[in-house]
């Protein structure tokens, strides 16, 4: 995100039934957090957003998801960019 203004980053991530509780880390400058994404549920998160330049949102899990055999992931189906 690059804003001059600062702002809230809104992600809604979910992964896919059948799955296991997925740990799901997210850092940025200011942002260590840990969140458990569970199967088949929505979960929304905000992070604020610095003014000032560009800014970087990154996630990282160490635990794969399989439904049967088949590799999945979380994913966000909603990302959203209010400005302060």
């Amino acid at each position: 995100v690059w804003t001059r203004s600062g702002g809230t980053l809104q992600l809604v991530v979910s992964m896919p039934a059948g799955t296991e509780v997925t740990p799901i880390r997210f850092t940025a400058k200011g942002v260590n957090r840990l969140v458990r994404v569970h199967p088949g549920r929505r979960t929304t998160l905000s992070f604020r957003v610095p003014a000032g330049g560009a800014w970087s949102l990154h996630f990282h899990s160490r635990k794969r998801g399989y439904v049967g055999d088949r590799a999945v992931s979380a994913v966000a189906d909603k990302v959203t960019f209010e400005r302060h």
